[in-house]
Order: structure tokens, then sequence, then C-alpha cells
């Protein structure tokens, strides 16, 4: 089991496998390809069940696949949060609701020569809180 990417859910160990001894060598974590769910005002991927599940559906294709999209997940969240609860995001806050989320990958991502990296994650393993799939 050595996924390319990995999605951790809100309050979960994202904030310490970057550090962590027991998730070297595990290519996600070593290349900094690692995400944490958006929670804001509730999770976009799974509970509990609410209409932030529709921007889960706009941000994970976007983090996989970003080079599919003509508009980026900080322009569609924009746009949501103004059509669905008539609340337009400040600059801080759509930081605030994205710094684990988005890409570039974490600041300790990088290739080869050093730079951090800005591409999608290529073909492989992926993990999504405990399910793990294979890419085509």
């Amino acid at each position: 089991w050595n996924p390319d990417l990995i999605v951790f859910q809100t309050g979960s160990i994202y904030d310490t496998v970057g550090n962590d001894p027991a998730w070297k060598g595990i290519a996600a974590i070593d290349s900094g390809n690692y995400y944490q769910v958006p929670n804001g005002p509730y999770c976009w991927l799974n509970n509990p069940p609410t209409v932030n599940q529709l921007m889960g559906l706009q941000w994970l294709p976007r983090l996989l696949y970003p080079d599919a999209f003509d508009d980026s997940i900080e322009d569609v969240t924009r746009t949501y949060f103004h059509t669905m609860y008539h609340y337009d995001l400040t600059d801080a806050e759509l930081a605030d609701l994205l710094k684990d989320a988005s890409l570039p990958p974490n600041p300790n991502a990088k290739d080869a020569e050093g730079p951090p990296l800005r591409r999608p994650f290529g073909k492989g393993a992926v993990c999504l809180s405990a399910t793990c799939f294979t890419r085509p």
C-alpha cells in the first residue's frame, strides 16, 4: 500500500503525518501530496450530510485533475457561497477555508530540484479517508 495522494478528514491526523516517522516512505506523504477535506461550514465530502457535499463534488476533481478545469476551486467556492449562503467570502476567509485542501501541495512538497510541486498526481493509488482505490 503506497498511495500517491491521501485526503484526510478534518480533525484527523493530517497535521502530524508530515513529521511522523510511521508515515515516512509513503509516496503521498514524502511528496507532500496530502490534503485535508474543507470543512466550512460543514464537511465537503461526508458527514454530516449537507449541501456542502456539492462542493466536495467540485473540490475533489479539481484536486485530482486540475488541468481538466477552466476555473479554480477558489472561483467555484466564491460563487457557491454567494449563491447558496448569500455570503461573499473575503480573501482571508477563502484562504482559511482552503488552506490545507488546495494545490499547490503542502510547502514541504518538492521534486528532485527542490521547488514546490504544482501538478496533479500521477497514475497510482489514492486514499480518501479510510477508502483507497487505484486511479487509472
